[in-house]
């Protein structure tokens, strides 16, 4: 048996659960993506009635969803579409589910990788340089794409701002960042080989090699920049809308409880980087110091279970904002005629708006 799995007995159990929840709520989420691009851009599996149905329930044309960039008004075809904050969504989805096929793979072959480690004499093998890479790549990609999305929530509380309205050029911008992030501090230590068995999994592998000691600490150093900025950026918009809706609440606004829900919805992006960020951090450190000590195997099984985990979190907040997709499957006119939560029946329908609701105000 590997010495890893004699220390912690298991460890690969817990993270196989949690990599297998992620992958399962991650594809559910990429499907809901799809369908709804098929429904905005095709007009496809959405109801005959729903023109109908959105005029009853559409209180203004900026609405709080194209506010935080969840979807968009083309102006020039006086169209919905996919806004920017859908397809930061996405990506980031996207990272995850991959992410999470990876550390799956390397759990159930990863036995044999750490035996051949054992066996040629601490001589790195590529299967481990190979998923070590892709687990600091993956990882950076999510922190990449889950800081667009909190910066675009925070943006949100300036409706001036460009981003809510040039989808393409901050998608674009996106993709600048995730590209230059991962390509820097992943891709170019992967030609340097700096990747190997770290402590419980492939990464940065140990050495005494400054080289070494530079990628890592310069990958530890870009996440934890990326970590400070979501929290800055919670912290303000987080005083916005308290006040925001302090306001709403006064004023018996009927929109009050939508965007109490959708503030606190995206929330959790941000606090689930920190709080999985300071997981894997902080075993990094004790296992330097402490390795054999019962705190430092606690938080080894607790950054385990939180970093494999991530994912599914983030796809439950995604699912949220996607539930128009499922409502043209399950909502009946009954249940408007009955009095349905007009506030909640705004979110339903949230992704389609005619040209027709675009003059009612």
């Amino acid at each position: 048996m590997p010495k890893e799995q004699e220390e912690y007995p298991n460890l690969n159990l817990l993270k196989e659960i949690a990599a297998s929840t992620t992958i399962f709520f991650c594809f559910i989420l990429i499907i809901t993506y799809f369908i709804s691009f098929l429904q905005v851009k095709f007009k496809i599996l959405v109801k005959e009635d729903i023109t109908k149905e959105i005029r009853t329930t559409r209180y203004s044309h900026s609405s709080f969803l194209e506010q935080s960039g969840l979807q968009a008004k083309d102006e020039d075809k006086q169209t919905k579409k996919i806004g920017l904050g859908s397809h930061y969504m996405f990506y980031l989805i996207l990272s995850h589910f991959f992410g999470g096929i990876a550390e799956l793979i390397y759990i159930i072959i990863g036995d044999e990788i750490i035996y051949k480690k054992e066996n040629e004499n601490h001589k790195e093998n590529f299967e481990c340089q190979l998923f070590g890479f892709f687990h600091n790549f993956f990882d950076l990609s999510s922190v990449c794409w889950t800081t667009m999305l909190t910066y675009l929530f925070y943006k949100s509380t300036n409706l001036s701002s460009e981003i809510l309205y040039k989808d393409n050029k901050y998608l674009f911008i996106g993709f600048l960042y995730w590209f230059l992030m991962c390509g820097v501090f992943c891709v170019i230590p992967l030609f340097q080989n700096c990747y190997g068995f770290a402590s419980t999994y492939c990464a940065f592998r140990k050495g005494d090699d400054i080289k070494i000691k530079i990628w890592s600490s310069s990958f530890i150093f870009i996440v934890l920049f990326n970590s400070v900025f979501n929290i800055i950026c919670l912290f303000k918009t987080t005083i916005f809308y308290s006040k925001k809706l302090k306001l709403m609440k006064s004023q018996d606004n009927k929109e009050y409880k939508l965007v109490y829900v959708y503030v606190k919805v995206f929330q959790i992006f941000p606090v689930v980087l920190v709080i999985t960020r300071l997981l894997k951090l902080i075993p990094v450190l004790l296992l330097k110091s402490f390795e054999h000590s019962i705190i430092t195997k606690v938080f080894v099984y607790l950054n385990g279970f939180g970093f494999n985990i991530n994912g599914a979190l983030n796809s439950l907040a995604c699912i949220y904002f996607f539930r128009g997709v499922f409502w043209c499957c399950c909502s009946s006119s009954k249940t408007n005629e009955e009095g349905e939560d007009k506030s909640d029946n705004l979110v339903k329908t949230n992704l389609y708006e005619s040209a027709d609701n675009s003059n009612e105000n």
